[in-house]
């Protein structure tokens, strides 16, 4: 298909049309500081080397032997107590919680009952301090 010609633009339009063109060229053109941002040549060269070292399969094996292994995970779980070993001791020490609550009910009981019988004392000693204070009879 051929294209049909456009009317001719005058001088002005031509102008016009060519400005607005550089204007977009002038704003989308990278400066230095555009550049600087990429990597030069000589920086992508020393990236792919570096890539290259740390991508060898002994670097990857020394790196999975800072890990532990199945049989080691294993070892270290059988150190461990298991859940039926962690119950008896947890009711072992809920045992021994209900044995101190009970030995501390029973002093405070015993301190209860002594305040108590102190209190009836000092209470009867204290009606007969009044009856002997009292004169005789009035």
């Amino acid at each position: 298909m051929i294209r049909r010609s456009q009317p001719r633009m005058t001088l002005e339009q031509f102008k016009r049309h060519m400005d607005r063109r550089f204007d977009r060229l002038q704003r989308t053109k990278a400066d230095k500081s555009d550049l600087r941002r990429f990597a030069t040549k000589g920086q992508i060269r020393r990236i792919r080397r570096d890539l290259a070292r740390y991508a060898t399969k002994d670097d990857l094996k020394r790196e999975l032997a800072r890990y532990p292994t199945k049989a080691d995970l294993k070892r270290e779980l059988e150190a461990y107590a298991t859940k039926e070993e962690m119950r008896m001791q947890f009711a072992e020490v809920y045992r021994r919680f209900d044995s101190l609550n009970d030995k501390i009910d029973s002093a405070l009981r015993r301190l209860d009952a002594v305040y108590d019988t102190r209190g009836r004392v000092l209470t009867e000693h204290d009606k007969r301090l009044k009856d002997l204070e009292q004169p005789v009879g009035l």
